[in-house]
């Protein structure tokens, strides 16, 4: 009878942890226009989709050719969204432990901007552009 080496076990616990480690759901995100959210960036008017998704890509992410797109900050959430003025917006959530120094950078990016109008904290999408009563 063999007795199996010491490589060979490795190798089937590291396939054990690998085959594990891939089955754990990724965190569930949420995200309702309704509901307040922690950044709405709010374009010039005649800005479009367009406009936004390129900023997006250019801006808010970076393009590795072997990887794809990648975030230049520590973004859990990115949604496109429609103001009730039917401006395009931008919705980001940050992770939580984001730092200081990032949010700041990303902050000082979005002010840069020519195409960003304001950014809005804890602001629900539906209410950006809509008459105030």
């Amino acid at each position: 009878m063999r007795t199996p080496s010491l490589r060979g076990l490795l190798s089937t616990v590291g396939c054990l942890a690998a085959c594990v480690a891939r089955d754990r759901e990724p965190p569930r995100v949420t995200y309702s226009p309704d509901d307040p959210q922690e950044m709405v960036i709010v374009f010039d008017s005649g800005i479009t989709h367009a406009d936004v998704n390129r900023f997006n890509l250019e801006q808010l992410h970076r393009y590795e050719p072997a990887r794809g797109y990648d975030s230049r900050f520590p973004i859990q959430m990115v949604v496109l969204a429609r103001g009730a003025d039917g401006r395009p917006l931008l919705v980001l959530r940050l992770q939580p432990d984001a730092t200081p120094s990032q949010r700041q950078s990303l902050d000082s990016l979005l002010k840069a901007s020519s195409i960003v109008d304001r950014v809005l904290r804890d602001t629900a999408p539906a209410e950006v552009g809509r008459a105030k009563k």
